[in-house]
């Protein structure tokens, strides 16, 4: 016992230091990523994937060592080292894991930029800015459960596929006046935002999906089954579960039924999704007050 005494001991420190290893990776990724807008590096490209990887298994493991060490005094989560909001750091790591999952199965590398920049600002902002954030999130430890982990998902794939719909009004706007090759260089690359826009809201809806069909049924058995006024005056992380969900089946069925693509789909998304997070916002802020 007494030789791992001093390991337990500086794991605090450790953990910091992984975290902050692991925001000059995202960092270094970020500048990369924006050094190579519009341009085609194949071989650079490749090594910041694989230095993206790298960075999300040290995120991870940091991650791991912080949830260890987490303590509750009065109620409250608090690190001994490093103290941010659980759900701050998680959807940071939610983002990666978003932006790996879509570049393993659809040569995804548009939505890298955004990852790593959320996730380079998330590791490197000081605890008292951090602690700001809970307007958006919280330190409650039921976000390592099975259902919240699936909402944090669900949002990361909604969050990515907002700038992607946003890069398309960029294209769009500045096709105009083109022509030959350059026009149709600009209409591949629409087609690509819009392809990818509705693969990240198809990962989305079934991650929300069984998020609140997991949280109703441990409710349920629990007999605490929210009602509607409750769900909008103190279950936020439902209501926005219940949003999010609701504007990615939207967009879903106006695409699979009433055949809406390009610039219908992707209006609607970002008027949906600025609705949405400024909702949330609104309502984090009347709370505090």
């Amino acid at each position: 016992m007494t030789g791992t005494a001093p390991f337990l001991h500086s794991l605090p420190y450790m953990t910091k230091t992984i975290l902050i290893i692991a925001a000059v990776i995202y960092w270094a990724c970020f500048v990369g990523r924006v050094y190579l807008w519009d341009r085609e590096l194949t071989s650079v490209e490749t090594k910041l994937a694989y230095l993206e990887k790298a960075a999300l298994l040290v995120f991870t493991a940091g991650l791991v060592f912080y949830i260890g060490r987490l303590q509750i005094i009065d109620g409250h989560v608090h690190s001994e080292n490093y103290d941010r909001p659980v759900s701050f750091l998680l959807f940071a790591w939610a983002l990666s894991a978003a932006n790996l999952v879509t570049e393993i199965f659809y040569a995804n590398r548009a939505t890298a930029v955004y990852a790593n920049f959320w996730c380079g600002l998330t590791l490197s902002v000081s605890a008292s800015t951090a602690a700001g954030f809970r307007l958006i999130f919280t330190d409650d430890l039921d976000w390592l459960s099975f259902h919240r982990l699936c909402f944090l998902l669900g949002y990361a794939f909604c969050v990515l596929a907002g700038p992607l719909a946003l890069r398309y009004f960029w294209y769009r706007f500045r096709a105009r006046g083109l022509k030959g090759e350059a026009k149709a260089h600009s209409m591949r690359a629409r087609s690509f935002f819009d392809r990818m826009t509705y693969r990240m809201v198809l990962w989305a809806l079934p991650l929300l999906t069984a998020g609140i069909i997991t949280e109703a049924l441990v409710l349920l058995e629990k007999n605490r089954l929210p009602s509607p006024a409750m769900i909008w005056n103190d279950k936020t992380e439902t209501l926005l579960a219940l949003a999010a969900w609701f504007l990615c089946g939207l967009f879903l069925h106006t695409r699979l039924f009433f055949g809406w693509r390009n610039f219908k789909s992707a209006t609607l998304y970002v008027v949906g999704m600025a609705a949405l997070l400024g909702a949330h916002i609104v309502q984090g802020l009347h709370r505090l007050g």
